[in-house]
């Protein structure tokens, strides 16, 4: 084999390992680490939550502001989607796009934005 030959192989296997990576299901911003933040309410003053990432499993704990003792707290596996979008949940999910500033801004199942971030505390 030439060199120009064995060249040719070797980019042509590094753009399929690109193209490999580009197109796989894994957020490819690192989502570690607890998120923290306050979500709008229709009834209530906020909702103050926590989402703790440990690998691909999650923990949402959530508390209702102005509601004596109103919360939940809900356990899942992570899953990864293209473009940094991680779903959380199985039954009723929460979609975030990761973003490269350390935060987690909600989407809706449609991946439209809507107003509130959550903000890497660890």
């Amino acid at each position: 084999m030439t060199k120009r030959s064995m060249l040719i192989v070797g980019g042509t296997i590094l753009l399929v390992l690109i193209l490999a990576v580009l197109n796989s299901d894994a957020a490819l911003i690192p989502v570690q680490g607890t998120y923290v933040g306050s979500e709008p309410c229709a009834d209530c003053k906020d909702i103050d939550t926590v989402i703790q990432i440990r690998d691909d499993k999650f923990s949402v704990r959530t508390k209702y502001l102005d509601e004596a003792d109103y919360g939940f707290l809900a356990y899942g596996r992570v899953h990864y989607h293209k473009n940094n979008i991680i779903e959380l949940g199985s039954d009723s999910k929460l979609y975030y796009r990761v973003e490269k500033n350390g935060r987690l801004r909600h989407i809706g199942p449609n991946r439209h934005k809507s107003g509130y971030v959550l903000h890497k505390a660890t």
